[in-house]
């Protein structure tokens, strides 16, 4: 018996009969490399099922292993379909042809091979499973019918993050034109290393390095976006073979975008920081920072480099290997949550985080399809039909004290299972969802049956983890799961209400929100029977004043009368809500300070106006007076007066979210952008630019400039002032009773004199 850990998998190319290569961790710590025989499946439905599989066999004698009649579903419908195995990894073309020729509908055959590989076999990625050796022919062969799941934690991976520095005279590095100066990599196991010299040598010493360390993790920032290609470009360009992958292979770009890296997990950050909304630049030291790591060194901007560079290298040196540090620092922050969602979908670590979460649901769903029966629909074009959403409850603005929030515990899954909800259970009798003309029956459905196993499984996990000690590996394990599955079940919903899912249902998503809408209406209805002020409602939540004898009444009425789980999520000692739904901050009972929505956590603000607000909400809620939030704003006021502000921190960052010669509009982002463009830089759909505002007349967007162009006397700190700073706090100010324009004419304040 063989007992291993489950890297990845890929296509084995060097086999004449379908193969995978599945890359793998032995017990006693050794990488190796496994071999085995897999031939996908596809399943054919229509008329005549017994006269076709001996046409089939007939007529594709060479390319089917064997064909038999199964009983199957399809959205829940019991029906006789044909189970063909294929001799060949070709599936969708295959799937095509077979059906084309024999006139019959077919079902998973538009799935990638190595996914179908883990799918069909039940076996999880980032799992140990106990094999039955076949035998070796240079490498082990293992029967996966014999796969056996075992209950072991995650072996200790070797993990290499690297970063890279590209040398561009002007505008945005060119890979066919610039070359790179420097690579940094550091490793979990100690090695910290800064390549520099000749080009060749750079990129020869990085592969040399990463096959000696032969990490079992690449990890780095934005390096699917970016830095892949770049490295293949230059290598490419001097003649030297970028030989990292465990095969010496070089690394080739795969599905969903990212890049795939033989034998190895190749992991970039960024997908995690554009899955996170409140990281609003989406730079790796906000990233940081948001995760609560501390940056140790002094960033440079891309603008910069060329210059500093030349001038002062070692500075340049010190940034690209402390982003090697930190990326990795935020990488072991994360390492179990990435594995465990791994495992969840049976999607590889890399393939996870490229992914979106539709494709992750998908992946989830599939997979339990296999368990039941369910055949997976072919992925199609269909047009998005609209459908009313969520309620919520505008908020009475001002000042609160003592306030509860009421979160039910996944209440849409919950709701799905309460009512059946399934693209397999809609009936046009039955029970009705509210204000629709459909219902869902009775016989439990697929998507139910699903969300019931993640929901206990969570608990289960939950459950252990009161009996261990927190802060533990295992602990820690076991947190990262439960939030793993936490983000899928939540998910599900909002998956058949996307245009791309196979299992696309309008419907299902419509009746949800319905009996969500009745839920949280009935919910305040009660709430306020009690004598709770229900200050704001969103979706899933109440914010409710806190009387505990009332408050846990209100829990009890909702699990005896509503049949779900609520509890208090947290207690607000101060909250502001403005007039705005989604825009509160509250001071919690730690003493934490919570943003929602609001300039402090928006990123189409300047640095200083951010920071202004938080500080003027921050001193509100400490000590409950508004004129002490006035107080602060006057501070900033006199520091801009004075142009006591770094340049840095007056920078607006905007958004480009189209082609920069789709625009019409000359607004300031996009003038920018243009001039940016012509300098040389690259400005893409995604990118964010960054403008400052200078002295001079006319409209803003004639007054902009790169904040990398600006000086400290060019700047219009009036704008910054009025525009900026006083604008951002007025919505928080108005809210708790002082009218900021006319506190500053009446009163003869700081504010406009």
């Amino acid at each position: 018996m063989l007992r291993v850990w489950l890297l990845d998998a890929s296509e084995d190319l060097s086999s004449k009969i379908p193969s995978v290569l599945i890359w793998a961790i032995k017990e006693d710590g050794s990488r190796t490399v496994l071999r085995a025989n897999y031939y996908p499946s596809i399943y054919l439905v229509g008329e005549d099922e017994e006269k076709k599989v001996k046409d089939l066999t007939r007529i594709f004698a060479d390319k089917v292993l064997d064909a038999e009649l199964k009983n199957v579903k399809i959205r829940g419908k019991e029906v006789k379909a044909i189970k063909v195995r294929l001799n060949s990894t070709e599936v969708e073309s295959l799937g095509e042809e077979i059906s084309k020729e024999l006139k019959l509908k077919v079902y998973n055959y538009d799935i990638r091979y190595t996914t179908k590989f883990w799918i069909e076999n039940r076996i999880e990625p980032s799992t140990w499973y106990e094999f039955v050796e076949e035998g070796t022919d240079g490498t082990t062969r293992v029967d996966i019918s014999t796969a056996k799941k075992l209950d072991k934690n995650k072996p200790k991976l070797k993990v290499v993050s690297f970063e890279v520095i590209y040398f561009s005279e002007k505008g945005t590095p060119r890979a066919d034109r610039d070359p790179i100066v420097a690579i940094a990599l550091c490793s979990n196991e100690g090695y910290k290393n800064i390549i520099v010299g000749k080009e060749n040598e750079i990129l020869s010493t990085f592969c040399d390095e990463i096959m000696r360390i032969d990490p079992d993790v690449i990890v780095g920032f934005k390096n699917n976006q970016t830095h892949w290609s770049y490295l293949l470009k230059r290598a490419k360009i001097n003649s030297v073979k970028l030989k990292v992958g465990r095969n010496q292979s070089e690394p080739h770009q795969s599905v969903f975008g990212h890049f795939s890296i033989q034998g190895r997990i190749n992991i970039d950050l960024f997908d995690l920081v554009k899955e996170t909304p409140e990281v609003k630049l989406e730079s790796l030291e906000e990233y940081a920072e948001f995760l609560n790591i501390k940056v140790n060194y002094n960033t440079i901007d891309e603008f910069e480099i060329s210059e500093r560079w030349k001038s002062k290298p070692e500075e340049v040196k010190n940034f690209c290997l402390g982003r090697a540090v930190t990326i990795l620092e935020i990488y072991n922050s994360l390492e179990d949550y990435i594995f465990e969602l791994s495992k969840i979908t049976s999607l590889p670590a890399d393939q996870v985080l490229a992914t979106s979460a539709g494709f992750r649901v998908e992946s989830y769903l599939m997979k339990k399809a296999e368990e039941v029966g369910e055949l997976v629909p072919e992925r199609k074009e269909i047009v998005h039909e609209s459908y009313q959403g969520a309620i919520v409850k505008a908020p009475i603005s001002g000042l609160h004290e003592n306030v509860a929030v009421v979160d039910f515990k996944s209440m849409y899954p919950s709701l799905m299972i309460k009512h059946n909800i399934s693209f397999d259970t809609i009936v046009k009798d039955g029970e009705q969802a509210p204000g629709l003309n459909f219902g869902f029956s009775k016989e439990r459905g697929f998507l139910p049956m699903a969300l019931v196993d993640l929901i206990e499984e969570r608990d289960k996990i939950r459950k252990i983890m009161r009996e261990v000690k927190e802060g533990s590996t295992e602990y820690k394990v076991l947190d990262s799961r439960q939030k793993a599955i936490k983000i899928i079940t939540n998910a599900v919903y909002g998956y058949t209400g996307w245009a791309g899912a196979r299992w696309y249902a309008r419907e299902v998503a419509e009746a949800t929100t319905a009996w969500g809408r009745i839920t949280i209406t009935s919910a305040i209805d009660k709430a306020e029977k009690l004598g709770l002020s229900v200050i704001y409602s969103d979706t899933d939540s109440l914010f409710v004043s806190y009387k505990k004898d009332k408050v846990e009444e209100f829990l009890e009425w909702i699990k005896n009368e509503l049949s779900l789980e609520a509890k208090i999520d947290k207690i607000f000692l101060r909250i502001i809500f403005t007039e705005a739904k989604k825009k509160y901050a509250g001071l919690t009972e730690d003493g934490k300070v919570e943003f929602v929505g609001l300039e402090a956590v928006r990123g189409d603000w300047s640095t200083i106006a951010k920071e202004v607000q938080s500080k003027v909400i921050e001193r509100i809620l400490k000590t409950g007076s508004k004129d002490e939030g006035l107080k602060v704003l006057n501070e900033y006021i006199d520091l801009l007066r004075k142009a006591s502000v770094d340049v840095k921190k007056l920078v607006i960052w905007k958004q480009i979210t189209r082609p920069i010669e789709e625009y019409e509009a000359t607004a300031p982002h996009v003038v920018v952008a243009r001039y940016l463009i012509k300098s040389g830089w690259k400005v893409d759909p995604g990118d964010k630019v960054g403008y400052v505002v200078v002295k001079g007349s006319g409209r803003i967007y004639t007054r902009v400039k790169p904040y990398f162009e600006a000086k400290l006397e060019e700047i219009d700190w009036q704008y910054y002032i009025e525009n900026q700073v006083i604008a951002a706090c007025e919505r928080i100010l108005e809210a708790v009773g002082i009218d900021v324009k006319k506190v500053g004419k009446y009163k003869q304040s700081k504010l406009f004199t």
